[in-house]
């Protein structure tokens, strides 16, 4: 039965734009703002289901080189962690929140410019976070190529990168399979399968 006494209020903040979907974690309903460019530094918010004025908003990435923020694509939760990654594409950062009874704790932020979904892939103890990066020089959101980068998603560090790829069709991921495969939707209809493996001594 639809819950009308369910009522959050405006979560967003002055300056900022809405938000797109949504993503259930555990007892919460996780968001980004900013689904299109606004002046004002995007907002990650949770909100109780069960009580919607039990709610915390946390600002990863308060500092916006270009004035301007976007973040158009829904955040990527992990529940058995209790994670949350969240995007700006034109502030250029990626992070790691975590939702604690106290509210929301950035774990890391770390230099890595999309505005694509990420993928969270690997055991509980292990999750790898993948998603596309757009090069330095290129515009995001009219940028022509794309890196596919694999973080360790403890801690942020860079585990591996592709080679320069064609742009990734907008509005999707890096897409998971089996035995550690991820596909690539690229812009031009290609598919590209991407498999990592370990670096032989003396190559790069």
């Amino acid at each position: 039965m639809l819950d009308t006494s369910w009522n959050p209020g405006a979560v967003v903040l002055p300056g900022q734009s809405g938000p797109t979907a949504v993503a259930v974690m555990n007892d919460w309903v996780v968001l980004e703002t900013n689904a299109v460019p606004a002046d004002t530094p995007m907002s990650v918010v949770a909100i109780n289901q069960a009580d919607a004025s039990r709610q915390f908003s946390s600002q990863p990435f308060p500092a916006l080189p270009l004035r301007q923020s976007w973040s158009p694509s829904a955040v990527t939760v992990d529940p058995l962690r209790n994670r949350i990654f969240a995007l700006d594409g034109l502030a250029g950062r990626i992070a790691a929140l975590e939702l604690r009874d106290d509210g929301l704790h950035t774990v890391w932020t770390v230099p890595h410019r999309t505005i694509e979904f990420l993928a969270l892939i690997g055991p509980a103890q292990r999750r790898v976070l993948v998603g596309t990066d757009v090069p330095p020089g290129q515009q995001v959101g009219s940028n022509t190529n794309d890196w596919v980068v694999w973080r360790n998603a403890e801690t942020g560090d860079e585990i591996a990168r592709s080679p320069l790829l064609q742009a990734v069709n907008g509005g999707t991921m890096v897409e998971p399979a089996y035995a550690g495969r991820m596909y690539f939707l690229a812009e031009n209809g290609n598919i590209i399968e991407l498999t990592v493996r370990p670096v032989r001594p003396g190559k790069e």
